[in-house]
């Protein structure tokens, strides 16, 4: 949390998530040992952060590398939601 607070409240202008998937599943097979729910939970967190400080920073850019057990139609679109 210290983290996440640290980025708004000092102004970093830019991150990106690499998220390859829409579930634990499909994440951890491109990102080992990682827990797509952490993710999730702390670009919540940051949102958060940044509606605490009135904060348009950092912007956030999220990366969807396609390889061929994440390239379904469906998969893609959960993603996006």
């Amino acid at each position: 949390d210290e983290m996440l607070e640290a980025l708004v409240k000092y102004g970093v202008k830019k991150i990106t998530f690499s998220i390859d998937g829409a579930s634990q599943e499909i994440y951890s097979k491109y990102r080992r040992n990682g827990n797509f729910d952490t993710v999730i939970n702390n670009i919540r967190k940051l949102n958060e952060y940044k509606k605490k400080y009135d904060s348009f920073f950092p912007l956030m850019k999220w990366q969807y590398v396609i390889m061929d057990t994440n390239d379904s139609e469906s998969e893609i679109l959960k993603a996006k939601s």
